[in-house]
């Protein structure tokens, strides 16, 4: 969280302006007396005078860019981001708009204030400080070359200290005394005989094409080519199966067995979350969990009623295997029944 007033009022009124992801909007459970105007699209017809009726103004990003010309004439007590890495590209147009709303207070709140580099954080600090850090091309000197790319400790300490007196963060320590310490298990497996084949053919056949190109120009051009085939030996140590269009491969697969065998020992006495990069993968997981008769829950960024899965995995006893694909992570969801999280 970062404010730009040292004394934050308890009590926030004055037609607060609050913009989160669209999907929390969707699930945003709000209890407060204060009246609330949740807005999925404005009816402002060239008039904003409607928000002093309201004390909080909850809309999304993508509603801020479409009426920005309308929003920006309006001064706000408060406007409040919530996870506001949504902003953290200097350079977009969400951030541009963002930046024109008027506000006497700024608030912004976030799980992951840099996820990229320090210009995540730039956009985010620039929006409700503007002076503190500099221009866009001045921070670039002043931090982030040194930072993002020289990994240089003092610079990284000097950062700190700006923006620490902005800065409220809160820890489990500080907020759940009483949550359990987090225990990590790596359980470690050989390749079986026929996936070591495969996996063995991929990697030297890359291996042969990295020696010939080192030391031409191809090599800064086959970044992305290297990128592919490390995420295709990755493949190849969950299951060989997953190397699409390509000849078919043994789906043998240690990993999985691996996996499968710790689910079944561990679903009569807990929930049990499997996160996967490969949507394809957790597919593999699906089909075989149905034969093993496992009452499992899916997602993927192709799910729709992705809030109606979380509630079915909370409350139903006979659902034990949540299959998650990693790029919906970010989605506002709650999970307070699951023991065991797998990340596969």
């Amino acid at each position: 969280m970062y404010y730009n007033n040292k004394h934050i009022a308890t009590y926030i009124k004055e037609s607060t302006f609050a913009i989160t992801r669209e999907r929390a909007l969707e699930i945003q459970e709000v209890e407060i007396e204060e009246e609330l105007l949740k807005e999925y699209g404005f009816n402002l017809n060239e008039d904003t005078t409607i928000f002093k009726d309201y004390d909080i103004v909850l809309t999304t990003y993508g509603l801020v860019m479409n009426d920005i010309d309308l929003l920006s004439e309006y001064m706000f007590n408060y406007i409040i981001l919530d996870e506001s890495q949504a902003i953290k590209n200097p350079n977009s147009k969400r951030y541009k708009s963002i930046k024109l709303l008027k506000s006497k207070n700024k608030l912004v709140l976030t799980g992951t204030p840099i996820e990229n580099n320090t210009f995540d954080l730039y956009a985010q600090m620039n929006f409700i400080n503007p002076s503190l850090l500099g221009g866009l091309q001045q921070f670039k000197k002043d931090f982030a070359t040194a930072i993002d790319k020289n990994k240089d400790y003092e610079v990284t300490t000097e950062l700190k200290k700006l923006i620490d007196p902005f800065l409220l963060r809160r820890t489990k320590e500080k907020v759940a005394k009483d949550l359990l310490a987090k225990t990590e298990q790596f359980l470690y497996c050989t390749l079986g005989t026929q996936q070591r084949k495969v996996y063995d053919s991929y990697k030297n056949k890359y291996r042969d094409f990295l020696l010939n190109v080192i030391e031409t120009d191809e090599f800064e051009k086959s970044k992305l080519h290297t990128l592919e085939e490390l995420t295709k030996l990755r493949q190849i140590c969950n299951s060989p199966s997953l190397l699409n269009g390509e000849e078919e491969y043994t789906n043998d697969s240690v990993k999985l067995d691996l996996l499968l065998n710790d689910i079944s020992e561990n679903t009569r006495n807990h929930k049990i979350q499997v996160f996967s990069f490969f949507s394809s993968m957790l597919k593999i997981l699906k089909s075989h969990l149905e034969k093993m008769n496992i009452e499992h829950e899916y997602i993927d960024s192709s799910t729709k009623n992705r809030q109606d899965k979380v509630n079915n995995f909370q409350n139903n006893e006979n659902i034990h295997v949540f299959l998650i694909n990693l790029k919906v992570v970010r989605s506002r969801f709650k999970f307070n029944s699951c023991r065991l999280c797998i990340y596969f």
